[in-house]
């Protein structure tokens, strides 16, 4: 198996982001959710937005009629 070491030497140096994108796949699912979970925290104005959105969304589901009383 001689050959595998000159093979690796021709094969193309592989770009940051192909190496960053290789790294992550191989990451433990706890590693993964607290990333996640760091990027999913609010500052307090997205969290009033996020608020307000939410309360209004809520608000319009419950003024809507059920699908049964629709289809009678």
């Amino acid at each position: 198996m001689a050959y595998l070491p000159d093979l690796f030497e021709t094969l193309p140096k592989r770009s940051e982001l192909r190496v960053s994108i290789t790294e992550q796949t191989r990451r433990s699912e706890e590693e993964c959710v607290k990333a996640l979970l760091a990027q999913a925290e609010l500052n307090q104005e997205q969290e009033t937005i996020a608020s307000e959105v939410a309360f209004k969304l809520a608000r319009s589901l419950r003024n809507q009629r059920p699908l049964a009383l629709l289809s009678s």
